[in-house]
């Protein structure tokens, strides 16, 4: 499930959430990459994407995120995020994955 949060801690600001149900997991993204919540310190630790500006969070069976300001599509795979080759030609504004695995986009077009 992906869900819009404000947080603030220190002089991080977080403006993207998402929930991995399978880790039990809560993750954030902001203008500097994403972040992992820990239940044991109530803070957010750096995870992946230093100086990423991030869009928009989504994780089911894959972790997902889109850029900003370019609106591309990247994937968690073997430790670190790569394009999604199928939309490396389109921007991207919202993103989804059905419980049948069916992939849902929006754009401007």
């Amino acid at each position: 499930m992906s869900a819009r949060t404000w947080m603030y801690r220190g002089n991080i600001r977080y403006l993207r959430g998402a929930y991995d149900s399978g880790n039990d997991d809560i993750y954030f993204g902001g203008h500097d990459g994403v972040y992992k919540y820990s239940f044991f310190t109530k803070s957010a630790e750096f995870f992946a994407e230093e100086s990423v500006s991030i869009w928009g969070l989504f994780v089911r069976n894959n972790f997902y995120y889109i850029e900003y300001p370019t609106q591309k599509l990247h994937v968690y795979v073997d430790d670190k995020f790569v394009k999604v080759a199928e939309a490396v030609n389109i921007e991207v504004d919202n993103f989804f994955v059905s419980k049948h695995k069916d992939i849902y986009f929006s754009n401007k077009t």
